[in-house]
């Protein structure tokens, strides 16, 4: 369920209450805001990035607020055109019905906040599970993902490569792997189940001899709300 968060406009130095993997103001008092939980008006303190990611994670909404575009993923294709951009998201869900859900929640919310280009292909990876969209109507926020991968053995796979167990992951090691799954793909090396389904997404032909970038910083939008 998505949390309505209202921002009080107010930025001070402290310490984060949130506290994400992205959090920049664990440790040590950086620039945050104040804003307020709805309803009961309760007072949380956040830094910019974990606002970011609350939002990108389909958690939080906060009106009038526009995200940095700053993907976990882009993908540019040989011309270096952006062709996807992909959230990695390592969020504990069980039954897939419950991650289709999420995954179209988080895409709503990122919709909503603007932190979506208008690219052909966006692409959201749990651990076990991708779901693809393909954006020719990106102003459809409650659409459904078009393409579903089974992930769970591909991205095992790859943690081998890299003696991570996928149990115990990080969510910078989640996005390590689905990197280098994107890497093979457009060098045409991934394995026969991902050619044959990012083959017949279209993604495949999209993306092909392209190359990978994360967490590059996109041209910005101007953003109401600014820490």
């Amino acid at each position: 369920m998505i949390t309505r968060v209202e921002p009080s406009g107010i930025i001070l130095k402290d310490i984060c209450e949130i506290q994400t993997e992205k959090c920049v103001a664990k440790d040590s008092p950086a620039a945050i805001t104040a804003v307020w939980y709805s309803p009961g008006r309760k007072q949380v303190n956040v830094c910019r990035s974990c606002l970011d990611e609350m939002v990108r994670r389909g958690e939080w909404e906060v009106k009038g607020a526009r995200l940095s575009l700053r993907p976990d993923i882009t993908i540019f294709d040989a011309e270096g055109k952006i062709k996807l951009i992909v959230e990695v998201k390592k969020i504990p869900l069980t039954e897939t019905s419950a991650q289709l859900r999420r995954a179209t929640e988080i895409r709503r919310n990122l919709l909503a906040h603007s932190a979506i280009r208008n690219t052909p292909f966006f692409l959201i990876a749990f651990p076990d599970n991708f779901y693809l969209w393909k954006e020719e109507t990106p102003d459809r926020d409650n659409k459904s993902a078009d393409y579903h991968f089974n992930a769970k053995n591909t991205i095992k796979g790859y943690a081998e490569k890299h003696h991570i167990f996928p149990e115990e992951m990080s969510p910078q090691e989640l996005e390590l792997l689905v990197s280098d799954w994107l890497k093979d793909l457009v060098n045409s090396q991934g394995s026969e189940d991902t050619l044959e389904w990012a083959t017949t997404s279209g993604l495949y032909d999209a993306i092909k001899d392209g190359s990978v970038a994360m967490n590059v910083a996109l041209p910005e939008i101007s953003h109401s709300l600014v820490i």
